[in-house]
């Protein structure tokens, strides 16, 4: 750990974007309750939860691609991460939301990692 990043741990420790606690960028207990979509379910076109058979979402609407996936639905610990990283600037948590969409991409197209 460089010099500098060991000061600023020392002065303001890495606190969770969940629940605010000290030592880790996302707990394991936030990580677990972040709402996540799960992508078997989630409507192919569009990417909303529980859209799989009948979208009420996109059936009647036009989009400019063919389809599309959403990591999670942006509501409590989820939309926290999100909000710290693009409106605080917690540019560190660019790498949690870098494994949560890999994972959806991962399984949504399995050639594509």
């Amino acid at each position: 750990m460089p010099v500098f990043d060991a000061l600023a741990e020392l002065l303001a420790p890495t606190r969770c974007a969940g629940c605010d606690l000290p030592g880790e960028l996302l707990c394991p207990v936030c990580r677990e309750r972040l709402a996540l979509i799960d992508v078997y379910r989630a409507c192919p076109r569009c990417g909303a939860p529980y859209g799989r058979l009948v979208c009420t979402e996109c059936w009647d609407r036009d989009f400019a691609f063919e389809e599309a996936r959403a990591v999670g639905v942006l509501d409590g610990e989820l939309a926290r991460v999100i909000v710290l990283h693009k409106d605080a600037g917690e540019r560190r948590l660019g790498a949690v939301i870098g494994v949560l969409i890999g994972d959806v991409a991962g399984r949504c197209w399995p050639g594509w990692a």
